[in-house]
């Protein structure tokens, strides 16, 4: 593959079904990093309920021009159009690399590829943001069948961009991937908070869990925790909404446990920063932006040992890893009781965040994986 135009940084078409979430901020911090730094990139979507309106997304992301493909939310007819616009990208020959996001994506875009002549088409690019298979909530044959799929696709997509260094591992251990590169989520380096604890008031000890209410995320571990401190020497809360009755039945309990529900984003992070203690025991995660912006506050947090979390919190040093409800409960009483603790671990949390998670390096490593993609170098440098 040659650019489109040579000596300089290559065209990117970013494409997903699935911009919300966790997605959409590693998106929103890609595409920003990349632009600035001279790549040609854009972005084309399909929508789901959590999708942003398309003004919303391109003043999110300034001077990307983003396209939505589909505005329905259901339906196959939102996949056809997802595959009808990959493929036409495909054969117009605008882009020097199509770089799939999230697990829909990256199958329709590669069985489309199929159909492209390899020789004619871009670079294609994949990124998981999570791989499907470790999902919990699927039966063990459910999660075999699509590692299957995912490994038998993997010999199509030219590069795996894997967010985090354990889900690295994954792809070459797993999935058995043929060229995998990490380009690391992380904060831009302007939003890294300068005052992070400015907003703390005085009170109880808070421990906060922060995302949707839903299964991956394993809110009733949380209550668990919450439960095994019946007095109101902490105060627990979940900052984040869901479904009523997943907030009922995961939360509603005699817990103790505070439901904020959604938050805009300046709110969520004026909520977070008030934490003196962090705890996510979610059963699987790609690279969760909340814990790298607590990290960045400078707020110890207790977590789940799971790929993504390790990548975050480095145990003893920034927070805890742990491996069951018993210890995490351990930990956020020996948290509770020890201030100096939570001040070593909470300074160590900022100095780690501002060194190794932050998108400095993006633009750096997604263009040595579009290289590796292309079979040679694109000839370009990065500012």
């Amino acid at each position: 593959m040659a650019t489109s135009n040579p000596g300089q940084f290559p065209t990117v078409l970013h494409v997903t079904e699935c911009l919300g979430g966790g997605v959409l901020t590693a998106l929103e911090i890609l595409l920003a990093e990349q632009s600035e730094s001279g790549f040609d990139v854009a972005l084309a979507y399909v929508s789901r309920p959590v999708t942003p309106s398309l003004q919303a997304i391109r003043e999110a992301v300034p001077g990307v021009h983003a396209t939505c493909w589909s505005r329905r939310t259901s339906g196959y007819s939102r996949l056809w159009k997802l595959a009808a616009g990959i493929r036409r990208a495909m054969i117009q020959g605008d882009f020097d690399v199509i770089h799939l996001h999230s697990s829909i994506a990256g199958a329709v875009g590669r069985i489309v590829a199929l159909t492209v002549n390899p020789r004619a088409r871009p670079v294609v690019a994949y990124s998981p943001h999570g791989y499907a298979f470790m999902r919990r909530d699927w039966t063990p044959l459910r999660r075999a069948a699509v590692l299957r799929i995912e490994s038998a696709l993997s010999r199509v997509s030219d590069v795996d961009v894997l967010v985090s260094g354990s889900e690295c591992q994954i792809a070459k251990s797993k999935v058995g991937s043929k060229a995998a590169v990490v380009v690391q989520n992380g904060l831009r380096r302007s939003a890294l908070p300068r005052d992070p604890r400015g907003t703390r008031a005085p009170g109880p000890l808070r421990v906060v869990g922060i995302g949707r209410v839903c299964y991956q995320k394993a809110p009733w571990l949380f209550a668990q925790v919450a439960a095994a401190f019946p007095s109101h020497d902490l105060e627990f809360a979940w900052v984040g909404g869901g479904a009523p009755a997943d907030i009922a039945r995961w939360l509603g309990g005699d817990d103790g446990v505070a439901v904020t529900g959604w938050l805009d984003r300046s709110d969520a992070m004026r909520r977070l920063a008030e934490a003196d203690v962090v705890v996510s025991l979610s059963l699987w995660e790609g690279m969760p932006y909340a814990l790298i912006e607590a990290q960045a506050l400078g707020i110890p947090c207790v977590v789940s040992d799971i790929p993504g979390h390790t990548d975050i919190v480095k145990d003893g040093l920034t927070g805890f890893v742990v491996v069951d409800v018993r210890e995490a409960a351990s930990r956020v009483a020996e948290l509770a009781r020890d201030t100096q603790l939570r001040r070593r671990l909470g300074l160590q949390a900022r100095v780690n965040a501002a060194s190794n998670l932050t998108s400095a390096e993006q633009a750096a490593a997604s263009l040595a994986a579009y290289r590796l993609g292309s079979g040679h170098a694109i000839e370009a440098g990065v500012h």
